[in-house]
């Protein structure tokens, strides 16, 4: 099963999450819907970061790396030159 890592940037703040999961729209829908606690009072969301692993574990060592200082600039760094690219 495919896992993937996503990035919600908020509409209302300067406030970014990094999550995983194995069905991104459903999960971003329960997001902007407010049914996770962790996030409910940042919503909405974009979605700004989508990248797809072969199994979870390998989907969460790239969430874990993503939520570090370092990986963090990684992340942005991608996010930005996909808007430089459109």
């Amino acid at each position: 099963m495919k896992y993937y890592v996503y990035i919600l940037k908020s509409f209302n703040h300067d406030w970014h999450y990094v999550g995983m999961s194995s069905n991104v729209t459903k999960r971003f829908n329960a997001h902007n819907n407010k049914k996770v606690h962790s996030t409910k009072h940042f919503a909405p969301f974009k979605l700004i970061l989508v990248e797809s692993f072969p199994d979870r574990t390998t989907a969460r060592r790239r969430e874990k790396y993503y939520k570090t200082g370092f990986g963090k600039k990684v992340w942005m760094k991608k996010v930005s030159e996909q808007k430089n690219k459109s």
